[in-house]
């Protein structure tokens, strides 16, 4: 029997000489593991409210993602109530990278008048992340604060707190 050339055989019998792609299943994983639920509301007297509902593990990818859709929404309307809902998120990210990530993004941030509420319950695991994540923010100027349920976070954003 002849070997066709240009297939090198192996000893793995699950090899049959198609390319396999030695890329991490991880990689996949990680780009997968967060979900994003964006919903912009406008009301008729002009008010624009942005509302982020996150939820999985939420990497500096992630993070980055989430901010990118702050900055674009905040480009269109300049006036903007952003509520980012991370009740059901893990944040993985470590403080030196959310310094960067705020530092390349907050010019962006800062094109229009723009109020951000955090939700992070107490409980949640890295709920100390998103405290520091609120103060690297108001280090870009930006009007910031964290709080534990959505009703205060809403409450915040509309002035009645």
């Amino acid at each position: 029997m002849k070997v066709p050339t240009g297939r090198k055989m192996s000893a793995d019998p699950s090899a049959d000489g198609r390319r396999v792609s030695r890329k991490s299943p991880k990689s996949v994983f990680r780009s997968l593991a967060m979900d994003l639920n964006v919903k912009l509301l406008q009301s008729p007297e002009g008010a624009n409210h942005l509302i982020i509902i996150t939820g999985g593990i939420v990497d500096a990818e992630g993070l980055t993602k989430i901010f990118r859709q702050v900055a674009e929404t905040i480009e269109r309307l300049f006036n903007c109530q952003v509520l980012i809902d991370f009740e059901k998120a893990n944040l993985r990210l470590e403080t030196a990278a959310t310094d960067q990530l705020v530092n390349e993004l907050g010019p962006d941030l800062r094109l229009g008048n723009v109020k951000i509420a955090l939700v992070s319950p107490t409980e949640t695991a890295g709920h100390e992340q998103f405290k520091a994540l609120s103060d690297a923010l108001i280090t870009q100027d930006l009007t910031t604060a964290v709080f534990d349920n959505t009703k205060e976070a809403v409450g915040w954003l509309v002035g009645t707190v």
